[in-house]
């Protein structure tokens, strides 16, 4: 269940798997995890109208982006359901392994994340995020692997 995902510590999350799909779905079946849930064109349609400030659901993917940014070593501030500000988490220092260096799992994850937000219609926000990531590394005396950011790139147009 998704609160059970949420409630996860961050150790968890690097060490399973299969849960990402649950958080980040697609249109396509994941080939590592079946049983996750697919989007329709339904879903992505409402999405994209945004169901509505009180929206039980847009309130839940909220939630997933913050621990997924979270677990990147990265806060997010929301104006609304909109992107506010990003910036650095305090637990930075032991998280930024996740996207900074060699490709590692991570940079899938990364990659679904992405490709769920632009489908979704947080085109906006995902391209932020990659901006955000891409200023950020340098000045943290890390690198993102091209290839990464190569993925990433093409993430942000999917549709």
């Amino acid at each position: 269940m998704l609160f059970d995902i949420l409630a996860q510590p961050l150790d968890w999350m690097e060490m399973c798997h299969d849960y990402i799909q649950w958080l980040f779905p697609l249109k396509e079946e994941s080939n590592f995890n079946p049983d996750a849930p697919l989007l329709t064109d339904e879903d992505i349609r409402e999405f994209k109208n945004r169901f509505g400030a009180k929206s039980i659901a847009l309130h839940n993917f909220t939630e997933a982006i913050e621990k997924m940014l979270y677990f990147l070593g990265i806060d997010i501030f929301w104006d609304g359901f909109e992107l506010d500000a990003f910036q650095l988490a305090i637990n930075f220092e032991k998280q930024k392994y996740t996207w900074l260096g060699p490709v590692n799992h991570n940079a899938l994850r990364i990659t679904r994340m992405l490709s769920c937000l632009s489908i979704l219609g947080f085109e906006k926000l995902a391209g932020d995020l990659l901006v955000f990531m891409k200023e950020k590394a340098p000045t943290v005396g890390g690198e993102i692997s091209p290839r990464s950011i190569e993925y990433w790139e093409k993430a942000l147009l999917v549709r």
